[in-house]
């Protein structure tokens, strides 16, 4: 799949409300939110199946992993807008994945972070 090219950098600022130039303090705290959406979403993964353009990523079906994954993929689309993000729930709500893809340089922006951020029991990507 062909995607936009799009700048390979995170713009912390597009998370902070009122469109003002943020305050460094609140930039902190735009950071820290964000990684710790992101923590959470990841530390509920149960597997990962590297995708030729992104990741499938299964998150365990526990109260409110959904709705933190749909934050996390708001998050991520505003602050870091080089990736598509799905989520799908199957049928009879038996598996929940995120899946984030893009374009090669955006795969190889997003593998650390997800190395990083999936529990060692989930088979590293």
């Amino acid at each position: 799949m062909q995607h936009s090219k799009l700048p390979l950098a995170c713009d912390v600022a597009a998370l902070v409300p009122d469109g003002a130039k943020p305050s460094p303090a609140a930039l902190k705290e735009a950071r820290e939110r964000a990684e710790r959406v992101a923590a959470d979403v990841f530390a509920a993964a149960v597997a990962v199946l590297e995708l030729p353009d992104g990741y499938r990523i299964q998150l365990r079906d526990v109260p409110a992993i959904l709705v933190r994954a749909a934050e996390f993929v708001d998050i991520d689309r505003r602050c870091c807008g080089l990736l598509r993000h799905a989520l799908v729930v199957d049928v009879g709500g038996t598996g929940i994945w995120l899946e984030p893809t893009g374009d090669d340089d955006a795969k190889a922006v997003v593998t650390p972070d997800l190395k990083r951020l999936l529990p060692a029991s989930v088979t590293s990507c």
